[in-house]
Parts: structure tokens; C-alpha cells; sequence
């Protein structure tokens, strides 16, 4: 599960700046940097709730969006690629 990953992906889909994530969610943006580049293992879910909530953007959708092929055992990955694409939808939808 790649959080960072999820979280660079719903902020850059939105046009956000990690300065803007930053003062959305509480925290700077050079721990944004970190957690995008180091795949956010360490956040507290606390955290992570602020982050999608300065993202404008349900949890489970970072989660699903973080998740790696080994996550999604017994789902083909057509229907990952378009749970994907429906959710960058939705989230570009309601920017």
C-alpha cells in the first residue's frame, strides 16, 4: 500500500500544490514531500483523515487508490484500473 503514492495522485488531479494540501490539512509541505516520496508507511491515521479532508476526498478512496497489486488478491486488474479511473473521475468531478 503506497499512501503517498494516493495521496500526490488525488492532490495533483485537483491542481493542488503541496503548500495548499499543507494549509488545508494542517501540516507543512515539506511533510507532504515526505510522505509522496517515501509512500507515507508511518502516517497516523489521524493524519491521513486530515490529509483527505484538505483533499476534499473520502478516506477509503486515498485506500483504494493506494493499494498495490499484492493488496488486491482475487481482483482482476481490469476492474482495478477502472475502480481507478471511476474514482480520479468522481474526485475531478467534485473539484
Amino acid at each position: 500500500m503506497n499512501l503517498g503514492r494516493a495521496i500526490r495522485l488525488v492532490r495533483t488531479s485537483k491542481g493542488m500544490t503541496q503548500a495548499t494540501l499543507g494549509d488545508k490539512a494542517g501540516c507543512t509541505n515539506s511533510y507532504i514531500s515526505v510522505i509522496e516520496k517515501n509512500g507515507g508507511d508511518d502516517i497516523s491515521l489521524t493524519t491521513l483523515k486530515k490529509l483527505a479532508n484538505g483533499l476534499d476526498t473520502p478516506l477509503v478512496f486515498l485506500v483504494l487508490l493506494a493499494a498495490d497489486e499484492g493488496d488486491l488478491n482475487g481482483i482482476s486488474q481490469d476492474v482495478v484500473n477502472q475502480l481507478s479511473a471511476l474514482v480520479l473521475k468522481l474526485l475531478r468531478d467534485t473539484a
